[in-house]
């Protein structure tokens, strides 16, 4: 692991805003897959906080692999949604190899769209 890679993980705090009613599944399930996953604090909208739904989350902290995240749950549409990069990410840096990780790290850095084909390739050591 890079100096330059070491500051910049501890400094990143990947953030993902789920809608309405998903986030602690969602929380749930990637910590059933990673290794070494921890759920931290989770507030929750209380009655009266509409739109929001009393007992959906406010805010959730977990990490993943030593990676901080947040998820918040959100009665508001946001315009965006989920796929299947995140989860293929998911697996490629959950490897245990801390070559591969950084590999890949280093690639999707860069990216503004997850380019599936590169990350793979960064994966492998093809580039």
């Amino acid at each position: 692991m890079t100096p330059a890679y070491r500051r910049l993980r501890a400094v990143i705090s990947a953030t993902r805003s789920i809608r309405c009613c998903r986030a602690e599944e969602a929380i749930r399930f990637y910590a059933s897959i990673f290794e070494n996953a921890e759920i931290g604090a989770i507030d929750r909208y209380r009655a009266g906080e509409e739109p929001d739904r009393e007992g959906t989350i406010r805010y959730a902290g977990f990490s993943l692999e030593g990676m901080l995240f947040a998820a918040m749950d959100s009665a508001y549409d946001h315009g965006f949604s989920f796929n299947e990069a995140v989860s293929f990410l998911g697996d490629l840096m959950s490897s245990g190899d801390p070559g591969k990780t950084q590999r890949v790290t280093e690639a999707f850095l860069k990216m503004k769209k997850f380019d599936i084909a590169e990350l793979r390739m960064a994966f492998e050591g093809e580039i």
